[in-house]
């Protein structure tokens, strides 16, 4: 039996945390500029877009706090080799996920 990582362990169980909000009726760009709220009444903001101007510091200290990181085969489950290539995460949140093929080992969009 493979080991699951600690990261992965901590995705896991953050998506299915999300799985009891509001926000998964909503479209992504949506749930990333507004603020979600779950069952119980707790508001979530995932992400901070960029100010329109200058006028508003905290705005762009919030903005600054982002955490955009990207990681290469990440295994989600413990009863199969499966994994994903590429996944891109805001503040920690998985918001795409990439299979990436080779032409030159024979690999195509087909085999995906």
């Amino acid at each position: 039996m493979r080991k699951v990582s600690l990261k992965a362990c901590r995705i896991l169980r953050l998506i299915k945390t999300l799985k009891s909000l509001s926000c998964l009726t909503r479209s992504l760009l949506r749930n990333l500029r507004k603020s979600t709220e779950n069952r119980h009444g707790r508001k979530l903001k995932i992400a901070f877009f960029a100010p329109n101007n200058r006028l508003n510091p905290e705005g762009w200290e919030l903005y600054d706090r982002n955490v955009l990181s990207v990681t290469r085969q990440l295994h989600y489950s413990d009863r199969h080799g499966n994994s994903l290539d590429m996944v891109l995460f805001l503040n920690g949140l998985p918001i795409i996920t990439a299979e990436l093929k080779n032409p030159l080992s024979g690999q195509t969009v087909e085999i995906a």
